[in-house]
C-alpha cells in the first residue's frame, strides 16, 4: 500500500543492518484493487562474512480477524457497563467509552498501561489478584472462568468509588484475554441502605404497636372485670 511503503522499507533496513528480527503489520493492494491487512516477521541471516545478508519471513493475512476484533470492539462499546481487556501482562488492551466516562481515562490513555497503575488502588490489588489467580487457575479451564467482587476502585482525578467487579477469562484464536466488566456500585449501596434504615424502622414500629396492644388489653382487663363482677352480684341479689 503506498501509504505503508515507507514504513515498511524504514524497518527492514534498520533490521537488516542491526541483525535484529522484524515484526510489523502493513497493508497490500491485489490486482483487483481490495486492500488486505499483513502480518509480517521474519529473521536476518548473515552472509559468509558474518554480517547480515538476507532477510527471510513469512506474511499472514489478518484482515478478517481485525474485523472480528472490530466487531467484538463495537460490541463491547455499545454495552452499558465499564468494560476493559488486559493481556498476560495485565496490560489494558481494550477500554470501552463507559470505562472512559466511569474512570475518567480516555482510552489512548489508558491502553497499554498496567491496570494496577490506573485504576486498582494499593489496598484492593489482594483481592483483585486473588481473584485474577482463581479464573486463570489451570483447574478452572474445563468449566466457565468468571467471578465477582465488590472493590475498591480509582478514577484518574484520584477520587475512590466502590464497583462491582466480573471478571471472565476467554481465549480468541492463540490468544487468552481477561475481560473485566465494572459497574458503579454507588447507588447501588445507598438502595441498600435506605431498605436497611427502612426495616429498622419498620421492626421499631411492630414492636411500639406489639407493646400497645398489650398494653391496651391489660388496662382494658381490670375495668372488665368489675364490670363483670358487678352485673353477678346484681344477679345474685335479684334471685328470691
Amino acid at each position: 500500500h503506498a501509504e505503508d511503503r515507507a514504513q515498511v522499507r524504514k524497518l527492514l533496513e534498520s533490521s537488516l543492518a542491526s541483525g535484529k528480527p522484524f515484526r510489523l503489520y502493513h497493508r497490500i493492494v491485489r490486482p483487483d484493487g481490495s486492500v488486505r491487512t499483513l502480518y509480517a516477521k521474519g529473521d536476518v541471516h548473515p552472509g559468509a562474512d558474518g554480517k547480515p545478508k538476507k532477510l527471510f519471513g513469512t506474511a499472514q493475512d489478518i484482515t478478517d480477524r481485525i474485523k472480528e476484533e472490530k466487531n467484538f470492539h463495537d460490541l463491547l462499546d455499545s454495552a452499558p457497563n465499564a468494560i476493559i481487556t488486559i493481556d498476560n501482562a495485565q496490560m489494558i488492551t481494550y477500554w470501552n467509552r463507559k470505562a472512559e466516562e466511569l474512570f475518567g481515562w480516555q482510552c489512548h490513555d489508558a491502553e497499554g498501561k498496567e491496570i494496577s497503575d490506573t485504576i486498582i488502588p494499593s489496598k484492593s490489588r489482594k483481592a483483585y489478584y486473588d481473584m485474577l489467580g482463581q479464573i486463570l487457575a489451570p483447574e478452572s479451564n474445563s468449566s466457565p472462568r468468571h467471578n465477582q467482587i465488590e472493590i475498591q476502585v480509582l478514577r484518574k482525578d484520584k477520587s475512590v468509588f466502590t464497583a462491582d467487579l466480573t471478571m471472565s477469562a476467554i481465549r480468541r484464536g492463540e490468544k487468552q484475554i481477561v475481560i473485566g466488566f465494572f459497574r458503579d456500585a454507588t447507588l447501588r449501596k445507598k438502595a441498600e441502605s435506605i431498605l436497611k434504615t427502612k426495616n429498622k424502622e419498620l421492626k421499631k414500629l411492630n414492636f411500639e404497636l406489639d407493646k400497645f396492644v398489650y398494653s391496651a388489653s391489660h388496662d382494658l382487663k381490670a375495668p372488665l372485670s368489675s364490670i363483670l363482677g358487678l352485673i353477678n352480684l346484681a344477679k345474685t341479689e335479684k334471685k328470691p
